[in-house]
């Protein structure tokens, strides 16, 4: 806008000269193609996200249901309540993968939900965590399955494993969502691009638009321009940028399978 000021006004006492809009006039059309393509690519890939998280959130609901439904898991004290056991490394892998995408530390909720085992398993897979829980929780059924025949040819059984496959291939996803980065070459080019579009801008509308108007028109189409760039770099990065809020949806999870865990537990009260 400083810059617009300026110009107006060595244009209106005669030491500079106005630009031909014609070349500006060409350049708009792919300037907005490139901004607006940008800003599609963003929104697709934070619809992306939101998609699989919300399957993430239906895969583990569905998996604490199934986990409080089979009743061979509330009763068998042999294997200290492994409907218990199951529903806290729901609740865990929750946290773990929201620690993920937020790069918030979640220790302490950790600590009273894994066994000592489980946290040097994560420690040893610090790079990807979620990844090592699901293979705990694969393990975890597995184990039953293996002591419990009952279990093993129950229908419960095949649901957890295919709840289980859902959640590895969909963390998969949003791993790539996270790590997977824009070519730096394409923004940057955006960036050249549209910062000396709107530098030159003045020059080419100096003798078009009344000096007084000049810098707020400019300063308007500066300020539609960059930020339809923000936001289509914010789109890309769902979580990072809160676009999709990881701690709010989880929370729900986590307090929907505490409700579970209490009504498996009195389930096992009433059965003893």
């Amino acid at each position: 806008m400083l810059f617009s000021a300026v110009v107006a006004l060595a244009y209106k006492h005669g030491v500079i000269g106005a630009l031909d809009p014609q070349p500006h006039s060409l350049l708009a059309g792919p300037l907005g193609f490139l901004l607006t393509f940008r800003a599609q690519q963003g929104f697709d890939r934070c619809q992306g996200a939101r998609r699989t998280w919300d399957t993430v959130l239906d895969t583990s609901r569905d998996m604490a249901r199934c986990v409080g439904g089979a009743d061979i898991l509330l009763s068998d004290d042999k294997y200290s309540f492994p409907a218990g056991r199951l529903i806290a490394l729901i609740q865990a892998f929750g946290i773990l993968l929201e620690e993920f995408v937020t790069r918030i530390p979640r220790e302490d909720e950790l600590k009273e939900l894994l066994s000592e085992q489980d946290l040097l398993v994560l420690e040893a897979r610090r790079t990807h965590r979620p990844v090592a829980l699901i293979e705990i929780m694969a393990q975890e059924v597995a184990r039953i399955a293996r002591a419990q025949t009952t279990f093993r040819e129950s229908p419960y059984f095949s649901r957890l494993l295919n709840c289980i496959d859902q959640l590895g291939h969909h963390t998969t996803l949003i791993h790539s969502l996270t790590k997977t980065p824009v070519p730096p070459i394409f923004y940057t080019h955006a960036l050249r691009f549209l910062t000396l579009y709107v530098f030159t801008l003045p020059l080419a509308l100096v003798d078009k638009i009344p000096g007084g108007a000049l810098v707020p028109v400019i300063g308007l189409m500066t300020w539609i321009l960059f930020g339809l760039r923000e936001l289509g770099i914010k789109a890309q990065y769902p979580f990072s940028t809160g676009l999709v809020n990881a701690k709010t949806v989880w929370e729900e999870v986590v307090f929907n399978t505490r409700d579970l865990l209490k009504d498996a537990v009195q389930k096992v009260k009433k059965k003893v």
